[in-house]
C-alpha cells in the first residue's frame, strides 16, 4: 500500500502523467490490487517551478512461499525477485504529444512501517540531432524495450547512454 506523491526537476512539457508497474519474482503470487496503472496528468502550477503533484494511490498485495536467495553482492539489500516499483514519466504538451521523461525503478521495503522513496530517473541519450529535437521540439529518445529498466539493467544499462531527469 503506498502513493506515488508527485516529481521534480523534469524538463519541459505541459502536464506530467507516471506510469508504474510492480515486477516481481517466480516465488510470489499476485492476490489483489491492480499491477500497473497511470496517475492523472498534472500541468505545474508555473514555469519556474517544475515541481508536480499525483497523490496516486497504489494499493496491490502479494504472498511468497519462499524467499528467492541466491549468490548475491553485498551490495543489495533485497533477494532476487523481490518486488520493485517501476517507472516511466511521460511529459504532455499542449498539443497532446506524449514524450518520455524517464525512467526508474525501486524495490519494495522488506521491512513494516511508513517510508519515504525517491526514485531517480533517467532516459537515454540520443545523438546530437536527437538531442537538439528534445531541446526544441520535446522529442526525447525513448527505450524500444522496458526490459532494460530492471530485467537486463545489470547487463545492458551500461552500455547505454543516459541522462538523468528528475525524481519521483
Amino acid at each position: 500500500m503506498g502513493e506515488l506523491v508527485g516529481g521534480s526537476g523534469f524538463e519541459a512539457g505541459a502536464g506530467f502523467v507516471c506510469k508504474w508497474s510492480v515486477d516481481y519474482g517466480e516465488a510470489w503470487e499476485h492476490l489483489a490490487g491492480p499491477e500497473l496503472g497511470q496517475t492523472h496528468v498534472d500541468s505545474p502550477a508555473s514555469t519556474f517551478s517544475r515541481d508536480v503533484i499525483w497523490s496516486h494511490p497504489i494499493d496491490v498485495q502479494f504472498t511468497t512461499y519462499a524467499m528467492q536467495v541466491t549468490a548475491m553482492p553485498a551490495s543489495w539489500l533485497h533477494p532476487v525477485g523481490w518486488p520493485r516499483l517501476l517507472l516511466q514519466v511521460w511529459a504532455i504538451d499542449e498539443h497532446e504529444n506524449a514524450n518520455i521523461c524517464g525512467y526508474g525503478f525501486t524495490h519494495v521495503p522488506s521491512t513494516p512501517g511508513p517510508h519515504q522513496l525517491s526514485v531517480h530517473l533517467w532516459r537515454p541519450k540520443g545523438s546530437e540531432h536527437e538531442e537538439l529535437a528534445a531541446l526544441f521540439l520535446g522529442q526525447t529518445t525513448q527505450l524500444v524495450s522496458d526490459d532494460v529498466i530492471f530485467g537486463t539493467a545489470w547487463a545492458d544499462r551500461c552500455r547505454l547512454r543516459t541522462v538523468p531527469s528528475g525524481q519521483v
